[in-house]
């Protein structure tokens, strides 16, 4: 739905981290070797926290000299601070971890970083990674430690061959778009999902997806989500845009807009590519505005009968009962009160019902 932008260009003086496979004990005292002889840090990662203590020992007797520390997910915060501080501030030489430091991790002197059993990641890991090294103008390098390719399986080595292969800087979108050809796409929209989307309608679904970021990012929501009955058609057809990603591209715009002039705009978008306007989706731009500016009225329900429509509110509603009657009143609407928080307005033949209401509940959020 969203077109990608990539970033090319590398921070300057930046070196590309170079990525080797290694099997044997000798290759990992020699990686570690190489690096503390340079004045450099290590990240060894093993990601199983049970055995995680021998691990340390074993690399412990391949350099014996070096101090080495402990960090994952099980210590407590201030044993975990301190092993970090100390790594950052060059107290210890090698830092035996899990993914634990996969994120948030800035070491510029920590250039070398071996994983353990790297065929158990995948790529896209393996290369969030590998960014843990070479974050200054030292060279990186990333080893990873496989006990033999003939023990793993295909997928795996065609993983690790990757990973090698691409090691310029700005790799991440290529690696992206490899991961996706071995593991396949997800189905966001099929029925591969738990759930199906056509259950819920496909604008509802966006909206959805649109409240979940929203949450996440503790943005305030100063709407709600108003659910529409209607008993006019309102939809686009097949008939009249085939293209299915096209159409879903339309229904996603037709659910943002949030004013007449965009939606206005948006029809005559249409007609200009599509030709003559079919009244259901003329129908689909005027319930889509009614239903956004709706939300920010705090209306829960909207049902959209001809020349009739009931719009039921929320008890929370900043709409006061005085600020109602009075926009009613300026309107000349015909309506009735079915209780204190349901209201129907009437409209005759004539009228353009959807506009007119459109118009009463954009004077209703007026400040």
């Amino acid at each position: 739905i969203r077109d990608i932008s990539v970033i090319e260009t590398p921070p300057e003086e930046r070196l590309p981290v170079i990525t080797r496979v290694i099997k044997t004990d000798e290759e990992i005292k020699n990686a570690l070797m190489k690096e503390l002889e340079r004045g450099g840090q290590v990240y060894f990662l093993h990601n199983k926290v049970e055995d995680i203590e021998s691990v340390a020992e074993s690399v412990r007797k391949l350099v014996p000299h070096a101090r080495l520390g402990i960090a994952h997910g099980q210590m407590t915060a201030e044993g975990m601070e301190s092993v970090l501080y100390s790594f950052y501030q060059g107290e210890l030489d090698i830092l035996v971890c899990t993914t634990i430091v996969e994120n948030g991790i800035d070491i510029a002197n920590a250039n070398t970083i071996i994983i353990n059993n790297a065929a158990h990641f995948g790529l896209a890991q393996v290369y969030q990674l590998k960014g843990r090294v070479g974050r200054s103008r030292r060279r990186g390098y990333c080893y990873m430690l496989v006990p033999s390719m003939t023990s793993i399986n295909e997928i795996a080595r065609k993983r690790l061959k990757i990973i090698q292969q691409l090691s310029d800087l700005g790799s991440g979108v290529k690696i992206a778009f490899y991961d996706l050809q071995l593991r396949g796409a997800g189905d966001l929209l099929g029925a591969d999902q738990s759930g199906f989307m056509v259950k819920i309608g496909y604008e509802l679904f966006l909206q959805m997806i649109e409240e979940a970021v929203k949450e996440l990012k503790g943005e305030l929501n100063n709407s709600r989500e108003t659910e529409v009955a209607s008993a006019l058609p309102y939809f686009i057809s097949a008939e009249y845009i085939e293209d299915v990603s096209l159409r879903f591209d339309y229904y996603r715009r037709f659910s943002k807009i949030q004013s007449e002039k965009d939606m206005r705009a948006l029809l005559d978008d249409l007609t200009q590519v599509y030709g003559e306007m079919r009244p259901e989706t003329e129908n689909l731009g005027w319930i889509m505005l009614m239903k956004n500016i709706a939300g920010k009225a705090y209306a829960e329900k909207l049902a959209i009968h001809t020349g009739r429509v009931r719009i039921t509110f929320d008890k929370d509603t900043p709409v006061s009962p005085a600020k109602l009657v009075e926009v009613l009143s300026e309107a000349k609407a015909v309506y009735k009160f079915e209780n204190e928080n349901s209201l129907v307005l009437y409209f005759e033949k004539k009228d353009n019902f959807l506009e007119k209401t459109c118009e009463i509940l954009s004077e209703l959020i007026e400040e």
